[in-house]
């Protein structure tokens, strides 16, 4: 079926691999190979997960993600890493390579809230992409997207910075942020907007911004 980890456990995997897991979803809203709930201490280091039914990593009610680090997910069928609920947790990942899988992505929830600061990096990911419903940035936090990210918002799915909540994208030449949509076959209006409530800050620099007006 699974490891999962629930209820102040905690877990230390290094040079493990795990694979061929997935047979149930222990009530969760996909199959998975590795399940992290709330509240958990859990690292991972130099490990494989293969050859899952569903998603590699699940990662569901927890303030913080497990700790990934030098994690191979391949050959699952479904997105690498997928975080069920909002918030958004504070991401823990680095040196990941995420490849044949049914997503090569970190999926995020469908109306993820920021209530302390997030950073997304793709570069921590080896270069795959966040795969994102709506995004809102509260008051008071902070949203840093950096150099090279991309995200790729589903269907109307949108970007909101709430009064005095704060975005910060700011990419290179060389490495601009890309906010696209989702979609094999975008076309304009395949996903919402980003946007600035009142108080709200925003630093964009090296962006580009595609496929986006599907709503006023």
């Amino acid at each position: 079926a699974y490891i999962t980890f629930n209820n102040s456990t905690t877990g230390r995997l290094r040079h493990c691999v795990i694979q061929y897991a997935g047979s149930s979803t222990g009530g969760a809203p996909k199959h998975f190979s590795l399940g992290v709930g709330a509240p958990t201490d859990v690292e991972v280091r130099h490990c494989t997960i293969e050859h899952g039914r569903g998603v590699g990593v699940l990662v569901q009610e927890t303030a913080t993600s497990p700790l990934l680090d030098n994690v191979t997910i391949r050959n699952v069928s479904d997105v690498a890493i997928y975080h069920q609920n909002s918030p958004l947790p504070t991401l823990r990942y680095s040196n990941l390579t995420l490849t044949n899988n049914g997503t090569n992505a970190v999926e995020l929830p469908d109306s993820a809230t920021v209530n302390k600061p997030v950073t997304l990096d793709s570069a921590a990911l080896g270069g795959a992409f966040f795969l994102a419903g709506s995004i809102a940035i509260n008051a008071n936090q902070t949203l840093t997207i950096t150099p090279g990210t991309t995200l790729r918002f589903k269907n109307d799915a949108y970007l909101v910075a709430a009064p005095n909540g704060r975005l910060v994208a700011e990419g290179t030449p060389s490495q601009p942020i890309t906010f696209t949509s989702a979609l094999t076959t975008p076309a304009p209006g395949s996903w919402a907007f980003i946007t600035f409530n009142a108080n709200a800050t925003g630093r964009l620099r090296h962006c580009v911004i595609q496929y986006a007006g599907s709503s006023t």
